[in-house]
């Protein structure tokens, strides 16, 4: 019922608590190597967008490809894919993980 929700809720918070920054950290700086100039400004456009909104269609990420000038858009989607961060179903791309979600949400988000 409520009561597990709840629960669920809490423990997700205290997961993704600045505390627990070296856990998560790893995953964003290693985009900043993977990625360079507007193609990271872009990646990251994409990550935090995707934090909000849950996921992410063709025509946002065309939008936003042509936003920061990103030309192979779809093979920097095809690496965040095969390197766990998305994943893509029924059109639209999400994260694998709901707690590098929320964590995205939280700290990456400003």
């Amino acid at each position: 019922g409520e009561m597990n929700l709840e629960l669920i809720d809490k423990a997700f918070e205290q997961i993704v608590h600045s505390r627990n920054k070296p856990q998560f950290e790893p995953y964003f700086s290693r985009l900043g190597k993977l990625f360079k100039d507007e193609n990271f400004h872009f990646v990251m456009d994409v990550l935090k967008y995707i934090a909000i909104n849950d996921t992410i269609g063709n025509d946002i990420l065309h939008d936003k490809a042509s936003k920061y000038q990103v030309t192979d858009y779809k093979q920097i989607m095809e690496i965040l894919d095969s390197d766990g961060y998305l994943f893509f179903t029924e059109g639209v791309y999400q994260y694998t993980s709901p707690i590098l979600q929320l964590w995205c949400k939280k700290h990456i988000c400003k």
